[in-house]
């Protein structure tokens, strides 16, 4: 699948991150990102994953696919219920578990 590099841009923007910082977080050289930026390159299947899992979206939503607030919308969801469950009240829970099951 062809990544939609504006797509890819606009997400490192949105996270304040720079090719060489993306390229860190994924596992690949700054030069590889470099050219999937400028669409000379394609990402395999894993590099892919973690680029979407770095930004936060799908690989879906990188490849120009679906809407930008499901991919977005539902990490974010997930990352913060992961990341602050832990200091939520039994009402809180039980007002999340609530929502979820409607």
């Amino acid at each position: 699948m062809k990544i939609d590099t504006n797509r890819l841009l606009c997400e490192m923007k949105r996270k304040g991150m720079k090719q060489k910082e993306l390229a860190n977080a994924i596992g690949v050289e700054a030069t590889a990102v470099c050219r999937y930026v400028k669409g000379q390159r394609q990402p395999r299947g894993n590099v892919l994953v973690s680029m979407a899992e770095a930004l936060e979206v799908t690989p879906e939503y990188l490849c120009g696919l679906g809407i930008e607030h499901e991919g977005i919308a539902y990490m974010r969801a997930r990352g913060n219920i992961l990341q602050y469950a832990s200091e939520w009240t039994v009402e809180q829970r039980k007002e999340l578990i609530g929502l979820l099951v409607r």
